[in-house]
């Protein structure tokens, strides 16, 4: 049965577990600082960076079509016959594309590093994102649906074992970055077990043509525009990597993690706004209440930045029984932090303005953005790592999704109307950069707290931003 929810209940649990999920992976950090070199790191960002771009080609954009598709029909039987012309063909190609890796494992490892040497890392990889795909499908049905609770469950225990797989082959087994890796194989499977019985009335072995046809159709701008999205996040490491070293790599990319935490605000807002604005569209109340979100999620976004700004050094210095929280090996790279973070938040302002071209089946709008984007995010990192290092990579990452954020904004702000309050948005702005401006001023650790103390005060008292329904629409 649906889960009835309002969008400040779906994007609460959505942010939950994805934090729960980044703070176990949060919580490895430490460890993976105090016994895995900055170089292995720096192999471990480029592996990774190869399954990000590999995914895109998996997943095949298929998920927005199936969202957009599936809500959209009203008949139950037709809904199964989009969900099992989905799932089935993404398990196929993911399993020929699964396989295909395998057997060119060695080349693509003489691609990534020069040398053949990390073959076994790129056989991983291959389980790992069949894996990962399938549950990805199983899961987006279950989002879809607005299950939110089903799925904030299921996710959290992917985590755990993923975090105590993690354990057991990084530190008992000992066998460094792979161990990351097939933890992360393993809990994927072990989520598709778990989640096979709760879609057993829906699943039938069957392709429909006539919506794979529509479906794809409308995926392939959405499937190109992930390629160039998924080379902005990850072509700063291979262009670092090509000028610097695996070292600057993996200190820029261990920095990059702690800067994820954005990322999951970002990822649960999405999760949770595609659906409601769709709804909310349907029902004619996006343009009267999805201003209000604007400015709660910026509001958000401010509280995020600044913790993280100004508690990532404090870490680094933190000391327990002797030991260094986060090896220091590592601190050089918390100079991205404000660049990233910044760039996270024109990625989730490019987000809230997705529903124009979703809506009107305008899909190019988000390869064009996305291609536009890569574009300047290529030609910053070339133009500004050879000057400035990983802080280049940072600042071109910020640019391409602020050219995002603009593209997305021009294209919507006229079609589809919202009641924006911009003294309100421009003043949370700017209290944002003060209270971060003197923190990294005073560079004081219980200063930092008083900081971020006094923003939520002054959302909750000043501006009225509640912060217990921080994206309540009544």
């Amino acid at each position: 049965m649906k889960e009835k929810t309002e969008l400040s209940g779906s994007v609460f649990r959505y942010s939950i577990g994805n934090l729960f999920v980044r703070a176990l992976s949060f919580i490895l950090l430490p460890f993976y600082s105090n016994i895995i070199s900055a170089e292995d790191f720096g192999v471990y960002a480029i592996v990774m960076s190869f399954y990000t771009v590999a995914s895109v080609f998996f997943q095949f954009g298929l998920h927005s079509s199936f969202s957009k598709f599936y809500i959209e029909e009203k008949d139950a039987f037709e809904k199964k016959k989009i969900f099992n012309s989905v799932i089935n063909f993404i398990s196929i190609i993911s399993f020929i594309f699964s396989i295909s890796i395998m057997l060119m494992s060695g080349e693509i490892s003489k691609l990534l590093f020069g040398n053949f040497n990390q073959y076994y890392l790129i056989i991983i990889i291959a389980f790992a994102l069949l894996f990962d795909t399938i549950s990805y499908y199983l899961l987006h049905l279950l989002k879809t649906i607005e299950k939110s609770r089903t799925v904030l469950i299921y996710s959290s225990i992917s985590a755990l074992i993923n975090f105590i797989l993690n354990i057991v082959l990084l530190y008992v087994f000992n066998l460094g970055i792979s161990g990351i890796i097939l933890a992360q194989a393993g809990a994927s499977l072990i989520l598709v077990i778990m989640l096979i019985p709760l879609i057993t009335s829906e699943y039938s072995f069957a392709i429909t043509k006539k919506y794979l046809r529509r479906l794809i159709i409308f995926a392939i701008p959405i499937f190109a525009a992930g390629i160039f999205s998924s080379l902005i996040d990850v072509s700063d490491r291979f262009i670092l990597n090509h000028f610097m070293d695996e070292r600057d790599v993996g200190v820029y990319s261990f920095s990059y993690r702690i800067a994820l935490i954005m990322n999951v605000f970002v990822i649960s807002f999405r999760t949770a706004w595609v659906p409601r604005a769709m709804n909310l569209y349907v029902q004619k109340e996006y343009t009267s209440t999805a201003g209000s979100t604007l400015t709660k999620i910026i509001a958000a976004s401010g509280l995020i930045f600044i913790s993280i700004c100004l508690l990532a050094q404090d870490l680094f210095n933190l000391q327990i029984f002797g030991f260094n929280f986060l090896n220091k090996n590592y601190l050089d790279g918390i100079i991205i932090l404000p660049y990233v973070l910044t760039g996270y938040f024109f990625s989730l302002i490019g987000n809230f303005y997705f529903l124009y071209p979703y809506v009107e089946e305008k899909n190019y709008h988000f390869l064009l953005g996305d291609a536009f984007s890569f574009i300047v995010n290529l030609g910053m990192n070339f133009l500004l790592i050879p000057y400035l290092g990983i802080k280049g990579a940072g600042i071109a990452t910020m640019l391409s999704f602020m050219f995002y954020a603009f593209y997305m904004y021009i294209i919507s702000h006229k079609k589809i109307k919202v009641k924006h309050n911009p003294g309100l948005n421009i003043s949370i702005i700017l209290t944002t950069a003060i209270i971060y401006f003197i923190g990294i001023y005073v560079n004081n650790v219980f200063i930092d707290i008083l900081l971020l103390m006094t923003y939520s005060v002054i959302m909750l008292k000043n501006f009225k931003i509640n912060f217990k329904n921080l994206f309540g629409l009544s």
